[in-house]
Protein backbone atom coordinates (compact mmCIF):
# COMPACT_ATOMS: atom_id res chain seq x y z
CA UNK A 1 0.00 0.00 0.00
CA UNK A 2 2.90 2.25 -0.89
CA UNK A 3 2.20 5.72 -1.74
CA UNK A 4 3.60 7.47 -5.17
CA UNK A 5 2.25 10.67 -6.81
CA UNK A 6 2.29 8.52 -9.84
CA UNK A 7 -0.01 5.67 -8.31
CA UNK A 8 -1.71 7.58 -5.56
CA UNK A 9 -5.96 6.93 -5.55
CA UNK A 10 -7.78 7.08 -2.73
CA UNK A 11 -9.06 3.00 -3.35
CA UNK A 12 -10.62 2.32 -0.08
CA UNK A 13 -13.09 5.17 0.01
CA UNK A 14 -13.22 7.38 -3.33
CA UNK A 15 -14.86 4.95 -5.87
CA UNK A 16 -17.40 4.37 -2.77
CA UNK A 17 -18.63 7.89 -2.67
CA UNK A 18 -21.14 8.18 -5.38
CA UNK A 19 -22.84 5.14 -4.15
CA UNK A 20 -22.45 6.06 -0.57
CA UNK A 21 -25.09 8.70 -1.35
CA UNK A 22 -27.53 7.60 -3.96
CA UNK A 23 -31.27 7.23 -3.10
CA UNK A 24 -32.77 8.22 -0.56
CA UNK A 25 -36.14 8.55 0.59
CA UNK A 26 -37.56 11.72 2.42
CA UNK A 27 -37.69 11.62 6.11
CA UNK A 28 -39.05 15.19 7.88
CA UNK A 29 -37.10 16.62 10.99
CA UNK A 30 -36.73 20.27 12.27
CA UNK A 31 -34.71 21.19 13.26
CA UNK A 32 -31.73 19.21 12.79
CA UNK A 33 -30.52 17.27 15.46
CA UNK A 34 -26.78 15.68 15.57
CA UNK A 35 -24.27 14.28 18.51
CA UNK A 36 -21.16 13.15 19.10
CA UNK A 37 -17.62 14.51 20.04
CA UNK A 38 -17.09 16.59 22.19
CA UNK A 39 -13.67 17.80 20.26
CA UNK A 40 -16.40 19.10 17.71
CA UNK A 41 -17.41 21.96 20.42
CA UNK A 42 -15.94 25.66 19.41
CA UNK A 43 -15.03 26.71 16.09
CA UNK A 44 -16.30 23.48 14.29
CA UNK A 45 -19.43 23.59 15.97
CA UNK A 46 -19.86 27.15 15.19
CA UNK A 47 -18.86 26.95 11.78
CA UNK A 48 -21.34 24.05 10.99
CA UNK A 49 -24.20 25.89 13.06
CA UNK A 50 -23.58 29.24 10.66
CA UNK A 51 -23.65 27.78 7.82
CA UNK A 52 -26.54 25.28 8.12
CA UNK A 53 -28.38 28.13 9.21
CA UNK A 54 -27.77 29.67 6.33
CA UNK A 55 -28.90 27.11 4.20
CA UNK A 56 -31.56 25.82 5.98
CA UNK A 57 -33.06 28.77 7.68
CA UNK A 58 -32.17 27.74 11.52
CA UNK A 59 -30.02 26.00 13.81
CA UNK A 60 -29.05 22.57 13.88
CA UNK A 61 -29.37 21.68 17.94
CA UNK A 62 -26.19 19.83 18.87
CA UNK A 63 -25.51 17.23 21.86
CA UNK A 64 -21.54 17.18 22.28
CA UNK A 65 -20.83 14.28 24.77
CA UNK A 66 -18.22 12.47 23.28
CA UNK A 67 -18.48 9.32 20.44
CA UNK A 68 -20.25 6.55 22.90
CA UNK A 69 -23.07 8.99 24.02
CA UNK A 70 -23.62 10.05 19.95
CA UNK A 71 -23.68 6.36 19.24
CA UNK A 72 -26.64 6.21 22.04
CA UNK A 73 -28.30 8.97 20.92
CA UNK A 74 -28.20 8.28 17.02
CA UNK A 75 -29.34 4.17 17.83
CA UNK A 76 -32.07 5.74 20.36
CA UNK A 77 -33.95 7.96 17.73
CA UNK A 78 -32.36 11.38 19.48
CA UNK A 79 -30.18 12.44 16.63
CA UNK A 80 -30.35 12.86 13.04
CA UNK A 81 -26.66 11.61 12.77
CA UNK A 82 -23.97 11.44 14.36
CA UNK A 83 -19.79 12.67 14.18
CA UNK A 84 -17.57 9.74 15.56
CA UNK A 85 -14.27 8.79 16.20
CA UNK A 86 -14.38 5.24 15.02
CA UNK A 87 -11.56 3.76 15.33
CA UNK A 88 -11.78 1.14 12.13
CA UNK A 89 -14.30 3.40 10.57
CA UNK A 90 -16.93 1.82 12.69
CA UNK A 91 -16.30 -1.94 11.58
CA UNK A 92 -17.59 -3.16 14.89
CA UNK A 93 -20.76 -1.60 14.81
CA UNK A 94 -23.51 -3.55 13.96
CA UNK A 95 -25.98 -1.17 12.46
CA UNK A 96 -23.00 0.11 10.01
CA UNK A 97 -21.77 -3.60 9.11
CA UNK A 98 -25.53 -4.52 8.14
CA UNK A 99 -25.99 -1.21 6.33
CA UNK A 100 -28.49 0.71 8.56
CA UNK A 101 -26.21 2.91 9.18
CA UNK A 102 -24.13 4.85 6.80
CA UNK A 103 -20.71 6.29 7.85
CA UNK A 104 -17.95 8.57 6.04
CA UNK A 105 -14.73 10.14 7.29
CA UNK A 106 -14.83 13.84 7.19
CA UNK A 107 -11.16 14.42 9.26
CA UNK A 108 -8.41 12.74 11.47
CA UNK A 109 -7.08 12.85 14.51
CA UNK A 110 -3.12 11.80 14.08
CA UNK A 111 -0.24 10.76 16.88
CA UNK A 112 2.54 12.43 15.37
CA UNK A 113 6.21 10.68 16.13
CA UNK A 114 8.63 13.91 16.10
CA UNK A 115 12.23 14.47 16.42
CA UNK A 116 14.87 16.71 15.46
CA UNK A 117 15.58 17.19 11.83
CA UNK A 118 19.09 16.30 12.31
CA UNK A 119 18.19 13.12 13.93
CA UNK A 120 19.32 10.24 11.54
CA UNK A 121 16.58 8.36 12.34
CA UNK A 122 13.47 8.14 9.88
CA UNK A 123 10.97 5.62 11.22
CA UNK A 124 10.52 3.71 14.34
CA UNK A 125 8.22 0.72 15.36
CA UNK A 126 5.59 0.28 18.01
CA UNK A 127 7.93 -2.31 19.88
CA UNK A 128 10.80 0.50 19.84
CA UNK A 129 8.04 3.14 21.26
CA UNK A 130 6.79 1.07 24.08
CA UNK A 131 10.33 0.58 24.97
CA UNK A 132 10.72 4.44 25.05
CA UNK A 133 7.18 5.51 26.38
CA UNK A 134 5.68 2.47 28.20
CA UNK A 135 6.20 1.97 31.99
CA UNK A 136 8.06 -1.59 32.93
CA UNK A 137 7.95 -2.33 28.87
CA UNK A 138 10.00 -5.63 28.26
CA UNK A 139 12.83 -3.25 27.09
CA UNK A 140 13.91 0.23 28.17
CA UNK A 141 15.43 2.33 25.51
CA UNK A 142 17.60 5.07 27.58
CA UNK A 143 19.77 6.51 24.77
CA UNK A 144 19.29 7.22 20.84
CA UNK A 145 21.95 3.93 20.54
CA UNK A 146 19.51 1.48 22.41
CA UNK A 147 17.56 2.11 18.72
CA UNK A 148 20.17 1.42 16.99
CA UNK A 149 20.41 5.14 15.92
CA UNK A 150 24.12 5.29 15.96
CA UNK A 151 26.24 8.65 15.67
CA UNK A 152 24.12 10.83 17.57
CA UNK A 153 24.87 11.05 21.20
CA UNK A 154 22.01 13.38 22.53
CA UNK A 155 20.58 11.79 25.22
CA UNK A 156 16.80 9.87 24.65
CA UNK A 157 14.13 12.18 26.00
CA UNK A 158 10.63 11.34 26.03
CA UNK A 159 7.93 13.96 26.15
CA UNK A 160 4.06 14.79 24.89
CA UNK A 161 2.58 17.21 23.43
CA UNK A 162 -1.33 18.91 24.81
CA UNK A 163 -3.76 15.84 25.67
CA UNK A 164 -6.64 18.17 26.27
CA UNK A 165 -6.79 19.16 22.30
CA UNK A 166 -7.31 16.27 21.07
CA UNK A 167 -7.42 12.50 21.63
CA UNK A 168 -4.22 10.80 20.09
CA UNK A 169 -2.10 10.77 23.40
CA UNK A 170 -5.11 7.96 24.63
CA UNK A 171 -5.44 6.40 21.01
CA UNK A 172 -1.51 5.86 20.93
CA UNK A 173 -1.20 4.38 24.53
CA UNK A 174 -3.86 2.51 23.43
CA UNK A 175 -2.29 1.14 20.32
CA UNK A 176 1.37 1.30 20.96
CA UNK A 177 1.48 0.79 24.38
CA UNK A 178 -1.75 -1.56 25.27
CA UNK A 179 0.23 -3.20 28.14
CA UNK A 180 1.86 -0.09 29.54
CA UNK A 181 1.25 3.38 31.18
CA UNK A 182 3.61 6.10 30.24
CA UNK A 183 6.87 5.83 32.32
CA UNK A 184 7.07 8.51 34.78
CA UNK A 185 10.05 9.99 32.68
CA UNK A 186 7.88 11.33 29.73
CA UNK A 187 7.22 15.12 30.11
CA UNK A 188 3.61 16.36 29.32
CA UNK A 189 4.47 19.70 27.87
CA UNK A 190 1.17 22.41 28.02
CA UNK A 191 1.41 22.75 24.02
CA UNK A 192 2.76 20.95 21.09
CA UNK A 193 3.92 24.23 19.83
CA UNK A 194 6.34 23.61 23.72
CA UNK A 195 6.75 19.66 22.13
CA UNK A 196 8.65 22.04 18.94
CA UNK A 197 10.33 24.51 20.86
CA UNK A 198 11.63 21.38 23.07
CA UNK A 199 12.97 19.63 20.08
CA UNK A 200 14.74 22.78 18.87
CA UNK A 201 16.94 23.22 21.80
CA UNK A 202 16.85 19.39 23.21
CA UNK A 203 17.98 17.38 20.11
CA UNK A 204 17.36 14.52 21.42
CA UNK A 205 13.73 14.95 22.19
CA UNK A 206 11.32 12.72 20.94
CA UNK A 207 7.54 13.26 21.20
CA UNK A 208 3.98 12.45 20.32
CA UNK A 209 1.87 15.17 19.14
CA UNK A 210 -1.66 15.95 17.60
CA UNK A 211 -0.73 18.84 14.98
CA UNK A 212 1.38 18.52 12.02
CA UNK A 213 4.97 19.80 11.91
CA UNK A 214 4.98 23.28 11.07
CA UNK A 215 6.97 24.35 8.13
CA UNK A 216 10.15 26.21 8.76
CA UNK A 217 11.28 24.76 12.31
CA UNK A 218 14.08 21.49 11.98
CA UNK A 219 11.72 18.63 13.33
CA UNK A 220 10.58 16.20 11.66
CA UNK A 221 8.03 13.35 11.70
CA UNK A 222 9.00 9.60 11.73
CA UNK A 223 7.38 7.12 9.62
CA UNK A 224 5.92 4.32 11.96
CA UNK A 225 5.50 0.54 11.71
CA UNK A 226 2.55 -1.38 13.81
CA UNK A 227 4.75 -4.05 14.98
CA UNK A 228 2.25 -6.42 16.88
CA UNK A 229 2.44 -10.07 15.16
CA UNK A 230 4.85 -9.15 12.39
CA UNK A 231 7.97 -7.68 13.31
CA UNK A 232 8.52 -6.79 9.76
CA UNK A 233 6.03 -4.71 9.26
CA UNK A 234 6.18 -1.69 6.80
CA UNK A 235 6.98 1.82 8.57
CA UNK A 236 4.29 4.37 6.75
CA UNK A 237 4.86 7.79 7.16
CA UNK A 238 1.59 10.55 8.53
CA UNK A 239 0.93 11.79 4.77
CA UNK A 240 -2.22 12.35 3.76
CA UNK A 241 -2.79 9.16 1.82
CA UNK A 242 -1.34 7.21 4.19
CA UNK A 243 -3.77 8.20 7.29
CA UNK A 244 -6.64 8.03 4.02
CA UNK A 245 -5.60 4.53 2.84
CA UNK A 246 -5.76 3.19 7.13
CA UNK A 247 -2.28 2.89 6.62
CA UNK A 248 -0.23 5.15 8.99
CA UNK A 249 -1.06 3.17 12.43
CA UNK A 250 -1.77 6.16 14.81
CA UNK A 251 -4.39 7.88 13.27
CA UNK A 252 -8.72 7.67 14.14
CA UNK A 253 -11.44 8.94 11.68
CA UNK A 254 -14.00 10.96 12.76
CA UNK A 255 -16.59 9.97 11.01
CA UNK A 256 -20.35 10.92 10.25
CA UNK A 257 -23.00 8.65 10.71
CA UNK A 258 -26.69 8.66 10.03
CA UNK A 259 -29.44 6.37 8.97
CA UNK A 260 -29.13 5.25 5.64
CA UNK A 261 -33.17 5.93 4.94
CA UNK A 262 -32.66 9.86 6.02
CA UNK A 263 -29.99 10.73 3.38
CA UNK A 264 -32.32 13.09 1.19
CA UNK A 265 -33.11 15.14 4.72
CA UNK A 266 -29.64 15.36 5.75
CA UNK A 267 -28.30 16.73 1.64
CA UNK A 268 -27.89 20.00 2.70
CA UNK A 269 -25.64 19.23 5.98
CA UNK A 270 -23.53 17.00 4.52
CA UNK A 271 -23.17 19.32 1.64
CA UNK A 272 -21.93 21.73 4.10
CA UNK A 273 -19.52 19.16 6.29
CA UNK A 274 -17.78 18.62 2.80
CA UNK A 275 -16.94 22.48 2.28
CA UNK A 276 -14.18 24.26 2.59
CA UNK A 277 -15.14 26.22 5.41
CA UNK A 278 -15.82 23.37 7.47
CA UNK A 279 -12.47 21.79 6.63
CA UNK A 280 -10.53 25.00 7.96
CA UNK A 281 -12.92 24.67 10.98
CA UNK A 282 -11.79 21.21 11.65
CA UNK A 283 -8.31 21.92 10.53
CA UNK A 284 -8.08 24.75 13.41
CA UNK A 285 -9.75 22.23 16.08
CA UNK A 286 -6.43 19.78 15.72
CA UNK A 287 -7.84 17.45 13.13
CA UNK A 288 -6.42 16.31 9.77
CA UNK A 289 -9.46 17.50 7.19
CA UNK A 290 -10.16 15.51 3.93
CA UNK A 291 -7.88 16.92 1.37
CA UNK A 292 -9.32 19.21 -1.63
CA UNK A 293 -9.73 16.38 -4.30
CA UNK A 294 -11.27 13.99 -1.64
CA UNK A 295 -13.75 16.37 -0.24
CA UNK A 296 -15.19 17.05 -3.98
CA UNK A 297 -15.44 13.09 -4.72
CA UNK A 298 -18.20 13.37 -1.71
CA UNK A 299 -19.47 16.45 -2.94
CA UNK A 300 -20.44 14.97 -6.59
CA UNK A 301 -22.28 11.73 -4.26
CA UNK A 302 -23.95 14.19 -2.08
CA UNK A 303 -25.15 16.37 -5.65
CA UNK A 304 -27.01 12.88 -6.59
CA UNK A 305 -29.47 12.47 -4.06
CA UNK A 306 -32.42 12.56 -5.33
Amino acid sequence: MNFSSASFSFRKFGAFAALLFAGAAAVPAEPLRYAGSDFLAGAPEEAFAAGLEKIAGEKPEAELRGSIAGEAALRAGKADFAALMLPGNGENVPEIRDGTWKAVPLAYQVAYVVVAAANPANEITFDQLASIFGNFAQKTAEKWEDLGVEGFSSALQPCVGDSSRTNVLSYFQRKALPRYALRASVRELVSDDAVYKEIVNNPGTIAVVGSAVPAGIPVKALAVADTRGDANATPYSPSFANVYNRDYPLAVPLCIVYPAKNRLQLKAALSFLYSQEMADALAGAGFLPLERRVREQFQKGIDNIK
